[in-house]
């Protein structure tokens, strides 16, 4: 017996598992999910234009100068008029005799925004734009290079701690960085908050999906993965709503986070350890606490789990005697074949999440009403996640994902033909991209984990997390290009992704295919397929063979059989309705062979009279069979 059926014994979806989920993990998901996007929305850059003096005319002046500079192709939001005349005479002579002869300037007295959307974000506060503009961009890069950071530092936290201690630590630490940003006093306290915020991104929505999955049975991951990814993404569509009704960032980012506190205690008492990681560090007094409370919650005390522990305790003591495969990082690249998967595989991921960072961080750019656009980009994503799981098991991965990610670059590419600009053609292509991007970003991390083997996919993993994680610092400059050219940064990503499209067709199909599990056996697989093998789709047999074999890698270390008859055998449930005694059988009279469906019968079996044997369900009937 393993821990599957210990948590099928006790139940391993039951009310208590149901309850961590959606009162714990997903408010903690929803949470995460609007750190990684907050500085999208609080550093939207409003229309701005010179501030001029106090006077009762400064507004007339400002707009004939501003359509002024436009006229002559001048950034009418970083400079202004100035003539002979000083701005303290007559207002309106200068507008009617003057604005044809004057001559650009910077603006000396600061800048008014329009507040139509915000009436604060942190480009208005701190006056980020014209010479200074890049500044926001900068502190997005800062933020995924704490994530980068972040990635070596939490990579063994996870295992080493364990996952309740990540989960608490990461919320601790995200709670007070956000709050310290909402009342930041300049800019450089804001960038640190932030880059402490993407130094626990790493580990955060990760170290929450594996607690999930750990303390679930095997059958209901599908289940479990949806919710979370589903609240992950709403983090997304509520802050944008939240910023209809709060338009102050200070304000809206101190709500958004104030909130999750509660979170945050209710976690410190009620969030369990996982079993699974109990077990690997041999902890038998928690692993008994837990699973006894999982127990209790589902109404299952009579199960008795003490014995089944200390049996699962031996196991492990037993099997830390064996020799394993001994890895490493290099074994990636050792191989030709797995090397040249590692590449196309990290290449893939990376086209991907680069991708969708740099279409998030457009969002703005891409409607009139940036709060609009944020809420539709988010919304896009739901239908993404449950059409991948929906598909990917019919279709196979390779074709999936190849026409997804393709899809996303086509999209981008489009709004460079097709857009002239911000409009409503350019935002329906925009959140066809989105879609298709996630769409693409969810089948890759279970086509990539497959394609690795057993033995170094932990690995593999951690290796291409950390290529997003560097390419990330410098996706904001990219989306910085859009200062100079709107369609740029689109057309790069789209391009981006095209190629990470190209890169799946020199990827084998997993669906159906046994997963390899040593290194030997991962540059093996797929090494001598045919360009006409490569491309093919899967048959109807591949989707009932993935099937079979999903099936046998959950029961791999407990047979079918014998779980089936944990409780009640089968062969005793089936006999329990069927007469003992040696001829009463109506199925099985006059058989006296071996057929097992009639052992012990003696009566005369119609459907095996007169049989010699040869049927191989009436062996042993001496009648005329007429078959």
């Amino acid at each position: 017996m393993d821990l599957d059926n210990i948590l099928q014994e006790i139940g391993e979806f039951g009310i208590y598992q149901k309850l961590v989920l959606v009162f714990l993990i997903a408010p903690a998901c929803l949470f995460h999910g609007s750190q990684s996007i907050t500085q999208v929305i609080v550093s939207v850059t409003p229309d701005h234009w010179c501030r001029l003096s106090e006077s009762k005319d400064d507004k007339l002046l400002s707009s004939v100068i501003h359509s002024t500079l436009l006229n002559r192709s001048i950034s009418a939001s970083c400079y202004t008029l100035q003539g002979n005349r000083s701005f303290s005479e007559n207002y309106t002579e200068f507008v009617v005799s003057e604005t044809s002869s004057a001559h650009p300037v910077k603006c000396e007295n600061g800048w008014e925004y329009d507040i139509d959307q915000f009436t604060s974000t942190i480009v208005t506060e701190w006056d980020l734009v014209c010479d200074v503009d890049i500044l926001p961009t900068i502190g997005f890069s800062i933020f995924f290079l704490g994530a980068f950071i972040g990635a070596f530092f939490f990579a063994s936290v996870i295992d080493r701690y364990g996952r309740r201690t990540t989960c608490l630590l990461t919320l601790f630490v995200r709670l007070i960085a956000s709050i310290i940003t909402s009342m930041s006093p300049n800019f450089p306290v804001w960038v640190i908050g932030r880059f402490t915020i993407g130094l626990c991104g790493t580990a955060a929505y990760p170290s929450l999906f594996v607690l999930a999955q750990e303390i679930i049975g095997q059958r209901h991951l599908a289940t479990a993965s949806l919710l979370l990814i589903t609240s992950y993404t709403s983090g997304h569509i509520v802050i944008g709503l939240l910023s209809y009704a709060i338009r102050d960032w200070r304000m809206l980012t101190l709500c958004m986070n104030a909130p999750f506190i509660m979170t945050l205690i209710l976690q410190f008492w009620f969030l369990p350890e996982s079993p699974r990681y109990l077990l690997s560090i041999g902890n038998k007094t928690q692993l008994v606490k837990v699973l006894g409370t999982i127990r209790k919650f589902n109404r299952k005390s009579k199960v008795d789990i003490g014995k089944s522990i200390e049996g699962l305790l031996h196991e492990r003591r037993s099997d830390q005697g064996q020799k394993f495969e001994l890895t490493s990082f290099l074994d990636l690249f050792r191989t030709p074949n797995l090397r040249k998967k590692t590449l196309l595989v990290s290449f893939l991921c990376t086209a991907n999440e680069t991708a969708c960072k740099g279409l998030s961080l457009y969002v703005p750019k891409m409607w009139f009403d940036a709060r609009f656009t944020f809420v539709m980009s988010g919304i896009v994503e739901l239908p993404g996640h449950f059409l991948m799981c929906y598909l990917i098991d019919r279709w196979g991965r390779k074709w999936p994902q190849f026409l997804s990610t393709a899809f996303a670059g086509i999209a981008c590419c489009s709004i460079v033909i097709w857009s002239n600009g911000p409009g409503i053609h350019a935002l329906l292509l925009y959140l066809l991209g989105k879609f298709s991007v996630i769409f693409a970003i969810q089948a890759v991390l279970i086509y990539g984990a497959e394609l690795f083997p057993t033995t170094v996919r932990g690995r593999g993993l951690v290796y291409i997390n950390l290529c997003v994680s560097f390419l990330s610092i410098f996706v904001p400059y990219v989306d910085y290009l859009g200062k100079w050219a709107f369609k740029l940064p689109l057309f790069i990503l789209g391009m981006l992704l095209v190629l990470g499209s190209l890169s799946v067709l020199f990827l084998p199909e997993t669906l159906g295919q046994r997963i390899p599990q040593t290194v030997e056996e991962g540059e093996r697989f797929g090494k001598t397929l045919t360009w006409k093998e490569l491309l093919r789709c899967p048959t109807r047999f591949d989707r009932r063979q993935s099937k079979v074999l999903r099936f046998d890698r959950r029961q791999s270390k407990v047979p079918w059989f014998d779980r089936r008859q944990s409780k009640v055998p089968w062969f005793d449930r089936r006999q329990s309705k069927m007469p003992d005694s040696t001829g009463d059988n109506p199925n099985c009279q006059g058989s006296t062979g071996d057929d097992p469906k009639c052992q012990g019968s003696t009566g005369d079996n119609p459907k095996c009279h007169d049989s010699v044997g040869d049927n191989p369900n009436c062996q042993g009937s001496t009648g005329d069979n007429s078959k």
